[in-house]
Formats: C-alpha cells, structure tokens, sequence
C-alpha cells in the first residue's frame, strides 16, 4: 500500500489583526526556552485531542460524543479526503445515518455531472451493478494498475456508503469534470439513448468510434498520445457527437464531454495554471447549476460534499485559486448557516502485511504536520479540533508555535481525523 499524502496548504501571512485595545502593537510573549514552548504547547492541544472507535457502522467513545455533536449542528459537512481510503469510505458510511436523521439527502461527489447522474440512478443492489460498470470498461495500465471509469468508487467500500446513501434516497451530484478513463460509458449511455432508428443510423459510427477509442486509450496508458489530444483530433469523434446531439438528453453529456476534454488538453499541452482554473470554476459553475435546476435553497436544505481535500479547503489552496469549499463556506456565511469543514491525515498504514509508522520516513515531507500526526493510534481514531490553535496562533496569549504547514491546515479546516491503521481497499471488480 501507497500512504497517504498529508494534505497542507500554504500560510499566507497578511493578516489583519483587530483589537479592542489601546495597544497599537500586538506583542507575543514567548516562553523562555523551546522546552517551555513544547511544553506549554502540548498542554493546550492536548484538551482539544479526543479519541473514538469506529466498529460496525457505530461511533463510540469519548470523541464520538463530540463529532456527532458537530455534524448534527452543521448545514454543510464536508468531508476532504485523500484518495482511495478504505477508512474513510467506511467513515463516510457510518456518519450517513446520522446526518440522514437530521435533515441531509444531497451529497456533492467528485464525478463528472453525467457520471453524478448514473450513480444517482443506481437502484438495488449497488454494490453488483458498481462492479458490472467497473469490469465493463476496466482498462489495465502496462504496471498492472486497473483504470476504473468512475473515479473514487472502485472498492467495495465505496459501494456500500453509496448503498447507505441510495437506501435513505439521497440525491447524488456530480460537479466534477467527466473522467477520461470514462470516456467509453458516456459514448455508450450517449448511444443507449437515442431510438432505434436514430442507433440504426449512427451504427456504423459508433462501431467506428469504439474501435479508435480502443486505439485511443494504448496509445494513452503507452504515453505516445493524450486521450484529449487523441479525441479533439478525431473526425469520428466530432462527428458521432454532432449527430448524437439530436437527442435532447445527449446534450448535456456530450456539453461535459467537451469540457472535460478541454481540462484534460490543457494539463496535457502544459497549460497547468490553465487547466486548474478551468477546472475549479467547472467545479464552481457545476455547483451553482445544480442548485438552480433542482431549486435547492441553501438557506434550507443540508448538503454533504465528499472530494479531495484541496478542493474543500477554506482560503488560497497550493494551486493558487479560491476553490470550491471556500464557496461553500462563504455561502454558509451569507445564509447564516453553519458549515463543518473536515480532513484527514493518516499515520499508521500497511505494507507486505507490516504495520509502518509514517513518521518513520526520511522523507521530510511526511514530517511537515508531525506535532499533529503523532497523536494518530494504531486501533483507535484521533480527532483534533484545528480551530482554538488559530486564536492561540495568532492572539495574545500565544500559546502555539506550530510550523506553517499546521497553520494552514487550522485556516483551512475545523477538524482533523487520523483513522486507525490504513489498510488497502477491496477491489470491486475482477481482473480481465
């Protein structure tokens, strides 16, 4: 297994800091010597660090008392993973009834609109049809690494909170651009919903396509072409979405094709700054569309978002755009409500049956939020409440002298969760 990378966020020091005192000066007053500081520092984290276990879908525990305290009075949680955690897959699934109860049914996923469309219709059993999906258009890379066509629920662990959500009749949206390795299942969805005599006359196109696509994506996974750059050059392609548009319903999927593509040619053509702000505004506009066509009314309704960290982090992230769980935090302000923004870091995980300390490392990038991460516990999970260091931060009396990395994190989110020993995900597919 892979650990997870820490999610840290650059400091921006310009802060303005305004005090109903005379002082014209804010001076700090240091301890004496680093021991004292340490000392004092520990002391003052150590009553906002609370533990709980996390068995059988149930929170319990001293800390558990505290977390669900703070979703049920919260409006809009959002949960800032990293990628691939069996942990918080069943994390997510165990607060999903709890938030249920009072008042959630919307969550916002890191998935393309149509591909947000398909997981909402999901019916039944969920977890057999994610895994149809996933086998039907499995592609495996050269290392042996299997390129899923919905990004971020290929395990069964991400099947079954789905399964929790779709039980309670959530609603489910996706504000994300389409992922490129599921290309194949929109063009088949695109195919699937025109009549017969509309399939009958783009048959042979569609036939056409699928092969290229094939060709398409070796030359992809090989490194001799980009999809992106592939599909904006391919005639077939242009024109299967210009004939397929006749269909009302197409449109949509084929408008969050083009998009997609887009993003992805400007990652690929080296147009980085470009092709992040394309996709964090694609984010943003995606957001607001849904809530205007589904009439959701923010001042309302309860909403769940479940993305990348980075993406749900408050203020300026390392990308160097305002994303879109700033939105929603600003948006929560000016409607009055409460949002709870939540990320995750990991200690313990394992590797060739071995339990490995991250801390461990030589890599100094894993050392970056050691003062927090070394609270994490191998079978216990670790939650610190990041919001009393900005006060012990940056006012008198300062208590904190946390690197930059901890700070950030503290302007970024409310809390910090450290799940037990991270262990890999169970696939939800077979290898072909």
């Amino acid at each position: 297994m892979i650990h997870p990378n820490h999610r840290t966020l650059r400091l921006d020091f310009a802060i303005t800091l305004v005090f109903a005192s005379s002082l014209s000066l804010l001076l700090f007053a240091a301890p004496n010597s680093a021991s004292a500081q340490d000392t004092i520092r520990n002391e003052a984290l150590a009553e906002h660090i609370r533990r709980f276990t996390l068995s059988e879908g149930r929170f319990t525990g001293a800390g558990a008392s505290f977390l669900l305290d703070e979703l049920r009075a919260s409006d809009f949680v959002m949960i800032g993973e990293y990628h691939g955690s069996k942990r918080i897959s069943e994390f997510t699934d165990a607060l999903i009834p709890i938030l249920n109860d009072v008042g959630f049914k919307t969550m916002m996923a890191e998935v393309g609109p149509s591909t947000g469309r398909i997981l909402d219709e999901l019916r039944g059993d969920i977890p057999s049809q994610l895994k149809h999906i996933n086998e039907s258009y499995l592609r495996t890379s050269e290392d042996g690494d299997a390129n899923l066509p919905i990004p971020f629920f290929n395990y069964v662990e991400d099947a079954a909170f789905l399964q929790s959500l779709k039980d309670r009749d959530w609603r489910i949206f996706g504000i994300d651009q389409e992922f490129l390795y599921g290309y194949p299942m929109q063009i088949d969805r695109i195919y699937a919903n025109l009549d017969s005599l509309q399939r009958q006359s783009v048959s042979d196109l569609y036939r056409e396509l699928r092969d290229s696509l094939r060709v398409y994506y070796e030359w992809n996974i090989t490194g001799k072409q980009d999809i992106s750059v592939s599909l904006k050059r391919s005639p077939l392609f242009a024109e299967f979405l210009n004939r397929t548009r006749v269909h009302e319903p197409n449109g949509e999927i084929i408008d969050a094709l083009i998009k997609s593509i887009n993003i992805y040619y400007l990652n690929a053509t080296r147009q980085w700054y470009e092709n992040n702000e394309m996709r964090v505004n694609y984010m943003k506009s995606m957001f607001v569309q849904h809530i205007r066509e589904e009439s959701i009314d923010l001042s309302r309704e309860k909403i769940l978002f479940k993305m990348g960290a980075f993406h749900l982090s408050r203020g300026f992230t390392p990308l160097a755009f305002y994303e879109i769980g700033n939105m929603v935090g600003e948006l929560a302000d000016f409607h009055q409500r409460k949002d709870l923004n939540i990320t995750f870091s990991s200690r313990f995980y394992m590797e060739n049956g071995e339990v490995k300390d991250i801390l461990d490392s030589d890599n100094p990038f894993f050392h970056r939020t050691r003062e927090l991460d070394k609270h994490g516990s191998m079978d216990e999970w670790v939650i610190i409440d990041l919001r009393p260091i900005l006060k012990g931060y940056f006012y008198w009396p300062r208590i904190y002298d946390f690197n930059e990395h901890i700070i950030a994190m503290a302007e970024a989110y409310d809390l910090l969760i450290i799940p037990i020993t991270e262990t890999d995900p169970t696939p939800n597919y077979g290898r072909k």
